[in-house]
């Protein structure tokens, strides 16, 4: 079976598939699903559901057909991630699920036909508050990249995150979209953030 660390960081767009069955398994009071109830947990069509199963199977953390079209979590990796999915603080958006694990923001965002997950440092996320604390009229995604030196699609998820989480709104202005702080309490924002 694969190490909880390993999963959490080379396979993370696993992590709200498992996050939403575990809770599934949880209030059905046993580890055997078949394919259409995970598709309805995660409201994601089948092909999606079957490429999900088929690498869980192959990292061992689920068995195939215990009875016909219905497949069984590993009982060991149900417990261990029981009690470490608290450690991640999974936060569910729609259809986005941000976690944050060692120094490392995840924004997995599911989609009708795939799974997109992106990556950034909480210390970006900081120095994007930072900044913005000094502008209050708001800045452009171009003017953030430009001002701390990083690159678009870094700055692009760093702020999704802030927008989701409600410390950062953005804005229309003419033909541009402005970022500024929605929040400025500093304890509020260190309790949504860490």
């Amino acid at each position: 079976m694969i190490n909880f660390e390993v999963l959490v960081t080379r396979y993370s767009w696993l992590i709200p598939i498992l996050y939403e069955l575990v809770n599934y398994l949880n209030k059905s009071g046993n580890l055997i699903f078949s394919k259409n109830e995970l598709g309805n947990v995660m409201k994601v069509p089948k092909r999606l559901v079957r490429t999900c199963i088929w690498i869980l199977q192959k990292l061992k953390i689920v068995k195939h057909d215990v009875k016909e079209g219905y497949y069984e979590l590993d009982e060991e990796f149900y417990k261990i991630f029981s009690k470490r999915v608290n450690e991640l603080n999974v936060c569910k958006f729609k259809n986005s699920y941000i976690y944050k694990f060692q120094d490392l923001y995840y924004l997995i965002t599911i989609k009708r036909k795939r799974i997109t997950c992106r990556k950034v440092s909480q210390e970006l996320i900081l120095r994007i508050i930072e900044l913005l604390k000094n502008y209050e009229n708001g800045l452009t995604i171009s003017k953030i990249r430009e001002l701390i030196n990083e690159k678009a699609d870094r700055v692009c998820t760093a702020l999704k995150i802030l927008n989701l989480f409600n410390i950062v709104k953005k804005i229309p202005e003419n033909e541009h979209v402005l970022y500024k702080l929605s929040v400025t309490d500093p304890s509020l924002i260190n309790r949504l953030i860490r």
